[in-house]
Formats: C-alpha cells, structure tokens, sequence
C-alpha cells in the first residue's frame, strides 16, 4: 500500500487547553481569537520542522509516519523553467512496525507564497502545475467553518515540458478544533482524466492566534475504495 504524506508545518509547543486560545477553554469550545491563518501557511513553507504521527487504518493496519520539511534554494520549475522558491517535504511510512517507505514532494512557490507546482519524487518522477492560485486571509476564527482555496493543478505524468493533463488536484486550507487545539489544515484531492477521486489527505498543525504553528498533528489518508487512515500524536 502506498500512503501518500502531503504535509506543511512548522514548531513551537502550545497547550493542551484551548490551542493558545481563550483562558479556561473546556476543550469543547473553539476560542473566539481571531488566527493569523496567512502567517501560519507562511510559517508552513518559510521555517520547515519535524512531526511523528501514528494511527490504525480502516483495514486494521497500524501505521506510523514521519514528516520532515525543509525549505530549499530557489529552483527551475521542471515543466515550465521558471524559477521558484521551494519547500521539500520527506515522509516515511511504515506499517506494523515494518521497513518504512519514503517518498519526497516539493512545493514551488511564488515570493508570496502561492504554489505554483508540485513535483512527487517516487517510483515515478511526476509534476502538478497551477492554473489558478489564492492565498489565506490574514485572520480567521475556528470552529466556524472558515476555509478556502489554495491552487488548482494539472496532473502530469511526468515532469517534462508540454505535457498533458493526466487529471487534476485541487489544495485548500481550514481551521479546525479538536479536543482544545486550533488547527490549521491542508486539504489535497487528486482526479483522473474522468473526474473521479483517486486519493486524498489532510494535514493538520496547532496553530497560535499568531500564527505560530505547534508540535501537535494529524494527517487523514484516504484512498476510495481501497482504505481509509488517520494518525495523529495527541
């Protein structure tokens, strides 16, 4: 099976109770704080950090990652040549305790940190361009439903020049609460050529009302048809 970790962050240890939000939070109601939801996906492709998370799947199996981000120089996008800012993403996953996999994604960026490509380093070495970019809003509050879009990409099957779209995928941001902490989330969903969902995953980080990201995560994997996984270390 091959879990694909798609992840952004950054560190700093927040409290358990209330996510750095209003004093005396039951950790059943989200904070009234307005977040810095711009300076936290800042924080996400500018700082890099490390998280383990574990959890069981729908199939029973018990897996564990680790995500590693690190910015890097500038470089060419390969299917356009245009230079970029860059953000690597290094997951490995193992199941049941066994020899764990690895794969390797980078974001291209823009100076104000729209995504502008992506390149997934595996068995295959395969590319996703933007079409359309956006970013967050400078604040938002959680447990309201606040969210929006990142970018929308053309899938390609490889990171040569010209290529056609192979399917799409489409990025966005949340901010969510759980058990006392604020979270801000990165959703992905990848299609095919027909439209139909061939994976997708949301990564979660603390967040402080400034825009500090915390230790605390959560990754949610799911393949249709196939299986379903969540991990998280809180």
């Amino acid at each position: 099976m091959r879990i694909r970790l798609i992840a952004l962050a950054s560190a700093a240890l927040l409290s358990a109770c209330g996510g750095g939000g209003d004093s005396g939070n039951s950790g059943f109601t989200p904070p009234t704080d307005d977040f810095a939801v711009l300076a936290g996906w800042q924080n996400l492709l500018g700082t890099g950090g490390r998280w383990t998370v574990s959890g069981r799947a729908s199939d029973g199996g018990n897996w564990e990652a680790t995500l590693q981000l690190t910015p890097q120089p500038a470089a060419a996008y390969p299917p356009t040549g245009a230079s970029h800012a860059r953000m690597q993403i290094v997951s490995t996953a193992a199941l049941n305790g066994g020899a764990p996999a690895t794969g390797t994604v980078e974001y291209f960026r823009d100076a104000d940190d729209r995504i502008q490509g992506i390149r997934n380093t595996g068995t295959v070495v395969v590319c996703a361009t933007a079409t359309t970019t956006a970013l967050p809003p400078a604040a938002a509050k959680a447990g309201v439903g606040a969210g929006g879009p990142l970018a929308t990409l053309n899938n390609h099957d490889s990171c040569a020049p010209g290529q056609p779209a192979a399917g799409t995928s489409t990025v966005s941001w949340s901010l969510e609460f759980e058990r006392g902490i604020v979270l801000l989330c990165i959703d992905s969903e990848s299609r095919n050529a027909a439209n139909q969902s061939i994976g997708s995953e949301k990564d979660c980080f603390e967040i402080q009302p400034s825009g500090q990201l915390g230790t605390r995560a959560r990754v949610t994997t799911v393949v249709p048809g196939v299986v379903s996984l969540t991990m998280k270390n809180f």
